[in-house]
């Protein structure tokens, strides 16, 4: 009796080397799959958040400038002043004009000059909005002035213009899809009237290869 309670006591003093190793190879499996399965998680969200963003961002961009449009204006009279000649203008990166649309509020927020510059270095696209309650108010953005709002990562941002004229010949044409030939890549300071439409060359830097949309634009209308 006294010999098989002492290999009873033998047994069990712990586990076996084979048995540990076996234990520390199935925790180590369970760990890794843990991890793994907490990665694939995390990049899922990462993506869903930056693939909705960049949907807000092709959504919201367009709609604005297309507002800003639709109450772009050319001169306006300010008490005590006869009227004033608004610049609706572009350059190299570079896109400014006035407007009565206000993102904040009703449409009719009264006058607005908007400026569009565009890094291409840095590929950020910033927005200045300044208020004009006078005639003085109206100035030139400075290294001052800050945005109202940027977004980043933007790789093209491109304007360009199509004409009153261009657009009756396209429509005399029955072309819906106007040529490439019928747009300005410029709008200069000088010129009195408003273009037509403007297009808007669009792309924010993707994992994958990066679209450039368009948008066609009317420019003027009600409010």
């Amino acid at each position: 009796m006294d010999g098989q309670n002492l290999n009873m006591t033998v047994r069990s003093r712990g586990f076996t080397l084979i048995e540990v190793l076996v234990s520390m190879v199935l925790v180590s499996m369970v760990t890794l799959i843990i991890a793994l399965a907490l990665r694939i998680s995390l990049n899922a969200w990462e993506r869903g958040e930056d693939e909705g963003e960049t949907a807000q961002i092709y959504t919201a961009l367009p709609s604005l400038l297309e507002k800003q449009m639709q109450a772009a204006v050319r001169t306006m009279s300010f008490e005590g002043a006869s009227h004033s000649d608004l610049p609706f203008y572009s350059e190299q990166n570079m896109f400014s004009f006035f407007t009565l649309f206000s993102p904040m509020g009703t449409p009719w927020q009264g006058l607005v000059k908007i400026v569009y510059k565009y890094d291409e270095i840095d590929q950020v696209l910033e927005i200045y909005e300044n208020r004009i309650n006078v005639q003085e108010d109206i100035k030139e953005i400075t290294s001052d002035d800050s945005p109202a709002s940027e977004i980043a990562g933007v790789i093209r941002f491109s304007i360009r213009f199509l004409t009153e004229t261009e657009l009756k010949k396209d429509f005399n044409t029955r072309d819906f899809y106007f040529s490439d030939s019928s747009f300005q890549e410029k709008w200069e300071e000088r010129n009195k009237d408003l273009p037509a439409y403007i297009e808007l060359d669009f792309a924010l830097a993707d994992k994958k290869e990066a679209q450039v949309r368009k948008w066609l634009i009317k420019v003027g209308g009600r409010i």
